[in-house]
């Protein structure tokens, strides 16, 4: 039986999403965490993965696959780059195909924003999976691991410092606050530098 938590924060994203955003993004940042989601899960049941948990959380939506055997880092590394692959592709196709309709742009601007943000090489997020495969395949394990820190806190410090340029400049907060989640995370994760 597969575990499924919907954590409180996860309702005021969706709430704030909807709230400030409008439901019809609201309704395509959903189908695109889907579609991002089932990418994860379709190929980690390419590798032998079985589904154990769905939690809804401030960062989205997490999978927890569980492989009958050891993976390999290879395979770490594939699973997570499959959402954000799939989120690109499906939100270049929709935008090359949307001729004028707004909930097509909506719906691609929704995939990109999700891939792309997705793929920046730090924790909690697709790109610091691959990253941290990469590193545990090239460096000894505790160097990696410290490797994967770093990279983590700088990704977290520059999309912070970005974010505060474009609210400062613009008056819009959200990537600001994207980098405060990101720091959260890394600090969740890596308290410890």
């Amino acid at each position: 039986m597969i575990d499924v938590r919907i954590r409180g924060s996860f309702l005021l994203l969706a709430g704030a999403i909807v709230l400030f955003c409008g439901l019809d993004t609201a309704f395509a940042a959903l189908a695109a965490v889907l579609v991002h989601e089932g990418a994860h899960l379709l190929m980690a049941r390419c590798f032998g993965g079985r589904l154990d948990s769905v939690t809804f959380e401030l960062s989205g939506i997490a999978l927890n696959a569980r492989f009958p055997g050891l993976t390999s880092y290879a395979c770490d590394a594939v699973c997570a780059a499959a959402g954000p692959a799939l989120n690109l592709i499906l939100g270049f196709a929709l935008a090359f195909a949307a001729k004028g309709n707004r909930f097509l742009y909506t719906a691609a601007g929704a995939n990109i924003l999700l891939g792309v943000y997705n793929l920046i090489p730090a924790d909690g997020l697709d790109g610091g999976t691959v990253a941290g495969a990469f590193f545990k395949r090239i460096l000894p394990f505790s160097a990696a691991e410290k490797a994967s820190a770093v990279l983590s806190l700088i990704c977290a410090l520059g999309v912070s410092g970005a974010g505060l340029w474009l609210w400062v400049r613009s008056g819009n907060v959200s990537l600001f606050v994207c980098g405060l989640a990101l720091g959260w995370t890394v600090w969740k994760k890596r308290g410890n530098f």
